[in-house]
C-alpha cells in the first residue's frame, strides 16, 4: 500500500500510476485519499474545486463518489455541478474579455502605426519637392551666370542703334563723322570749340561718342537739329560729314 504523508497525500509508486482521479477521472500520481475507504484518490487541484464549491469544509474529510453515494441528495449534487459550471463559465468569460481587450489594443496600435507611416510619407514628399526646387533654382542661377559671363560683345551697328533709340526723340538725331582721320584732336573737342549750343539756343538731350571718334547727337526738337547741322557744316564742314 502507498506511503501516506502527514497531510493525507500519497507519493508516486507503480501501483499509484494506474489510479484515476475520482473527480476528473484522469490519471493520478499524487493526490488526496478518501477519508472513508482509503482506496480512491482525488487530485489536489480537483479537491480545491470541491472545497471552493462548498461541498466540504475540511479537505481531510473528503469522500469518494462510492463512499459518498446516498449520503448527499440530488440537490446538493446539482448545486455542486452548477457551481463548477459557473466557475468554468466565469473563467471562460474572463479569457474572452482579455482576448477582446488585446485585440482592441492591437487594432489601435495598427492605426497609430499607419498614421505615423502616412506622416513620414508626407514629410518625404515635401523633402523631394524641396530638393527638386533647389536643383531647378541652382540650375537657373547657373544658366544666368553662364549667359552673363559669355555674353557676346555688341556690334558697332548695335551700339549705334541702341544709342539712337534710347534717346527721347530718335528722329531728331545727328551723326557727325570725321572725314580725315589724321586730323589732330577729337571730334567732340573740335565740336565744342567751334559751336556753343547755349548761345545758338540749341537744346541737346544726349551725346554718344563712338570708338572711331564720331558723335551721335540727339536734339530736343527739329529746330535744334537743323540749327546744329547748319552750324557744323559752316564752321567745320571741311573735316566732318554730317
Amino acid at each position: 500500500m502507498p506511503d501516506e504523508s502527514d497531510d493525507g497525500s500519497t507519493s508516486a509508486s507503480a501501483k499509484d500510476k494506474e489510479k484515476l482521479c475520482d473527480f476528473c477521472e484522469n490519471s493520478l500520481r499524487v493526490g488526496q485519499k478518501c477519508s472513508s475507504c482509503k482506496t480512491n484518490y482525488i487530485h489536489n487541484k480537483c479537491l480545491e474545486i470541491v472545497v471552493k464549491a462548498g461541498r466540504i469544509e475540511d479537505r481531510k474529510l473528503w469522500q469518494c463518489k462510492f463512499c459518498n453515494f446516498g449520503q448527499s441528495d440530488s440537490s446538493d449534487s446539482s448545486n455542486e455541478d452548477v457551481t463548477i459550471i459557473e466557475l468554468e463559465s466565469n473563467n471562460q468569460t474572463t479569457t474572452d474579455s482579455d482576448v477582446h481587450k488585446e485585440n482592441d489594443y492591437l487594432k489601435e496600435k495598427v492605426k497609430l502605426l499607419n498614421k505615423i507611416i502616412m506622416e513620414l510619407q508626407n514629410v518625404n514628399n515635401l523633402q523631394k519637392q524641396r530638393i527638386e526646387y533647389l536643383e531647378r533654382f541652382n540650375s537657373e542661377r547657373a544658366n544666368e551666370s553662364f549667359a552673363t559671363n559669355h555674353k557676346s560683345t555688341p556690334s558697332y551697328s548695335g551700339i549705334v542703334k541702341k544709342s539712337v533709340h534710347s534717346a527721347r526723340n530718335p528722329e531728331n538725331t545727328l551723326i557727325v563723322k570725321l572725314i580725315d582721320k589724321t586730323s589732330a584732336g577729337g571730334t567732340s573737342q573740335q565740336l565744342k570749340q567751334a559751336i556753343d549750343p547755349a548761345s545758338l539756343s540749341i537744346e541737346v538731350n544726349k551725346v554718344v561718342t563712338r570708338k572711331d571718334g564720331s558723335l551721335i547727337i540727339n536734339c530736343k526738337d527739329k529746330d535744334s537739329l537743323n540749327k546744329l547741322k547748319s552750324n557744323i557744316v559752316q564752321k567745320i564742314g571741311n573735316h566732318y560729314k554730317v
